[in-house]
């Protein structure tokens, strides 16, 4: 029998670890980044269903309804328009209530934030829709 016993030596040991701790650091930082992108898509698509919700309440009636975060729901004007996405709330100086000040049927923007995403803000508008972004004011994009 030679003086090899057939186990790892010490160094082959640390080789394989260094490789993993390589491929960990390349992978780690795509996957945190692919987080923050769907949390980005989260708050896109709950700024798309809350701004159709408001579309469709203009299209019934002729005031501006109320537009609340309340228990982890959107509401417009009391209609439950669905659950808000984990850490989604409203752009501006109240994460709860949006800012209808001003609004009219042809003139309103509101934004939705999410610390955790990538891009951070998405905003739905009377003028141009869904687009990344604040509101530069109540009524417009």
């Amino acid at each position: 029998m030679t003086g090899r016993d057939g186990g790892f030596t010490l160094l082959e040991i640390l080789i394989v670890m260094v490789i993993i701790v390589i491929l960990m650091a390349i992978a780690i930082p795509t996957l945190v980044e692919q987080r923050g992108k769907a949390h980005d898509a989260a708050t896109r698509q709950d700024a798309s269903r809350l701004g159709k919700a408001v579309v469709t309440y203009f299209l019934d009636h002729s005031t501006a309804p109320t537009v609340v975060v309340t228990g982890g729901r959107f509401l417009v004007q009391g209609e439950d328009v669905g659950a808000a996405s984990s850490g989604v709330v409203v752009a501006g100086a109240n994460p709860a209530t949006v800012d209808v000040t001003g609004w009219t049927a042809s003139a309103w923007c509101l934004a939705l934030t999410n610390p955790q995403g990538v891009t951070g803000t998405e905003r739905f508008s009377a003028q141009q829709g869904l687009e990344p972004g604040a509101c530069t004011s109540p009524t417009a994009p």
